[in-house]
């Protein structure tokens, strides 16, 4: 009888520790990696060996379709890709541990690559995860002649100015008119959900106004493209999907082109 009963204590001991050293899933506690930033340098520093003729892959909504992002992952390391975007969710709810997961993942990658932050990596703690593990989320940059803009447009799950139309237009008015423009952000421009029929009518008028020639959106998990404006609007579809878009650009008086690579 005794013991049994100090077995008894001995297992509640080792339960309450267990509890107590426990890292609950709802943590916020990531690492401040600023990774957004620091790849953007990286990316940077390998242009002046990148051709000119160069490709971009981009993936979106890889959420915990593990299986089918490690195929995506394994036909873009086969192929002369100079770096690739992810346009937003890449967890489910947020959570550490999905980011965690998803960046293990996306680590595979043998190019650097950029994460737009989507609707579902901003619930729960994931804003401050986001931040710490990525940075900001509306960046811009010029490779060889073309200009990534990657902003925030989440506006149900951020708060302040979201989308900020007027950010984006001042960077477009700066770039320099002989660049290849391309916008990243999670969700459609279009979505009549969460946009008024202005602003919908304004990021139209700024793909004409600033000559941007693509502008790509995750979100929706169907791969589609259309004409925008005077460009073209793709929404890249979701790992399950099976395939993901890439841009091939020309710099100079080159062109710039899409293709959906399906596996």
């Amino acid at each position: 009888m005794y013991k049994s009963r100090s077995l008894k204590i001995l297992g509640l001991f080792f339960i309450a520790v267990s509890c107590k050293f426990n890292v609950s899933p709802y943590t916020t506690d990531a690492p401040k990696l600023s990774l957004n930033d620091l790849n953007v340098r990286t990316i940077k520093s390998l242009e002046a060996e990148t051709p000119t003729s160069f490709k971009v892959a981009f993936i979106s909504d890889t959420h915990n379709y593990y299986k089918e992002l490690e195929k995506q992952i394994d036909v873009i390391n086969s192929s002369s890709y100079a770096f690739a975007i992810v346009a937003g969710d890449i967890t489910n709810l947020g959570l550490i541990d999905e980011f965690h997961e998803a960046r293990s993942y996306l680590n595979g990658l043998k190019i650097p690559y950029l994460v737009a932050v989507g609707n579902h990596d901003l619930i729960s703690g994931g804003r401050k995860i986001y931040k710490r593990l990525f940075g900001s989320d509306t960046f811009h940059f010029i490779f060889h002649d073309t200009h990534f803009i990657i902003f925030n447009n989440n506006n149900w799950e951020s708060p302040g100015r979201v989308p900020d139309m007027d950010w984006v237009e001042a960077v477009l008015s700066q770039s320099d008119p002989s660049h290849k423009r391309v916008l990243i952000a999670h969700v459609s421009p279009e979505d009549t959900d969460r946009f008024t029929p202005e602003e919908i009518s304004r990021w139209e008028d700024l793909m004409v106004r600033y000559n941007v020639d693509y502008f790509l959106n995750g979100h929706d998990h169907n791969p589609y493209e259309k004409s925008f404006g005077n460009g073209v609007r793709i929404t890249i579809g979701a790992s399950s999907k099976k395939s993901f878009y890439e841009l091939s650009i020309t710099s100079g008086a080159g062109g710039i082109s899409h293709q959906k690579i399906s596996f």
